[in-house]
């Protein structure tokens, strides 16, 4: 009977590690479609036990390295409902795969996904997340196909977004914000065909230098956004179509 299969169509394929239910011997089956014939190279890896560790909101990063390919990594940590974290993903460094990239996984306690991402050699993030329940999560590594190397996670305790009022011809407002993941909000009453515009100046953002600027209707969809790379940046005129 079968343990796993895969069909290939191109030049490479994979067949993801497998846990073997019973000893005995094992065969691998190649098998060409229809009148095929050809050539195929077939490598069979023993698979080292999978990389196990703890990881703490707001602790230093940890750096997991895998020695095998089909080798994952899973680190745990504790959260708690409505606790807010981020995942900022450096130092990837793999190797002898056809991609040299990972997917990167938040799972919940009953195994589900929160988030997920897949990084190469410049890093990544997974946005902030808002824990829906308390128990154990996991954030687990799985490099591509028969990539081995290093990564570095860092997960962040995300405190509140910074949140105040801003005023329509009033004075400008600075926010900054403290930690990675974190947001700030500013609030203002505005009434039907009321038109406003927004001026963004002196933007300083490290680790990344982009910032997304949104000014969002009362049910939360957006009236303009814009994308600022550099220091300064402007949403044009814009008509409220309702108060709130």
């Amino acid at each position: 009977t079968n343990l796993a299969s895969t069909t290939i169509s191109s030049s490479t394929g994979l067949i993801d590690t497998q846990t073997l239910p019973a000893d005995g011997a094992y065969t691998i089956l190649a098998d060409p479609n229809g009148a095929s014939i050809g050539s195929a190279t077939l490598t069979l890896y023993a698979v080292a036990d999978d990389i196990v560790g703890t990881i703490t909101p707001g602790d230093p990063p940890v750096t997991i390295s895998t020695s095998s390919p089909g080798q994952n990594a899973a680190l745990t940590f504790e959260g708690t409902a409505n606790q807010r974290v981020f995942l900022r993903v450096t130092n990837v460094v793999f190797t002898g795969g056809t991609s040299n990239r990972a997917n990167i996984f938040i799972r919940k306690p009953d195994g589900t996904n929160l988030g997920n991402t897949t990084v190469d050699s410049g890093g990544g993030i997974i946005d902030t997340k808002v824990l829906p329940v308390t128990g154990t999560y996991t954030l687990s590594v799985d490099p591509h196909d028969t990539a081995t190397g290093t990564v570095t996670l860092i997960l962040v305790d995300v405190p509140p977004d910074v949140s105040g009022p801003i005023v329509p011809g009033g004075d400008a407002v600075t926010v900054a914000t403290t930690t990675a993941g974190q947001n700030a909000q500013l609030t203002f009453d505005g009434v039907i065909n009321q038109r406003v515009s927004l001026d963004i100046t002196g933007m300083s953002i490290t680790n990344g230098g982009i910032l997304t600027v949104a000014i969002r209707k009362p049910d939360g969809t957006n009236v303009g956004s814009t994308i600022l790379s550099s220091s300064t940046g402007f949403i044009d005129v814009k008509t409220l179509t309702v108060t709130g």
